[in-house]
């Protein structure tokens, strides 16, 4: 088993986020509306952001994770998934 590494703070995304990325994934670039474009770029920009500061304070000696998990907080509770 491989060891699993985290980035913080986590990116958490509320209902509306997701369904500009369920947009996004479900039609064309073309047709998508551009809420869910810039949703979509958002997203892409923190993610970049924090891959970019993790590998500064970790510099060489820890790979960037590879593999990046959304969980969709629960609607009434806040609680994650």
């Amino acid at each position: 088993m491989t060891a699993q590494q985290y980035i913080e703070p986590p990116i958490l995304l509320s209902a509306k986020e997701t369904a500009d990325l369920v947009d996004v994934d479900t039609k064309p670039v073309t047709i998508a509306l551009q809420s869910s474009l810039q949703t979509l770029h958002d997203l892409n920009a923190q993610i970049t952001a924090q891959l970019a500061n993790h590998c500064v304070l970790h510099k060489k000696d820890t790979p960037p994770p590879i593999s990046i998990t959304v969980t969709i907080l629960s609607p009434l509770t806040g609680k994650l998934d």
